[in-house]
């Protein structure tokens, strides 16, 4: 009877570069839509710019 083949955890599996510049562009948008998600409400609530 074969053995079957155990799966590898992919939170332990290495990362490839292409992996850890992909990780990075994400952190990176993320942290950009967040900076300026908080100025732009600042703005809206201020000055109303929904038109309404």
């Amino acid at each position: 009877m074969a053995k079957k083949k155990r799966r590898v955890n992919p939170r332990r599996k290495p990362a490839s570069q292409a992996d850890v510049a992909r990780a990075k562009k994400q952190a990176e948008r993320a942290a950009v839509i967040g900076t300026i998600a908080i100025p732009l409400m600042a703005a809206h609530d201020v000055y109303g710019l929904a038109g309404s």
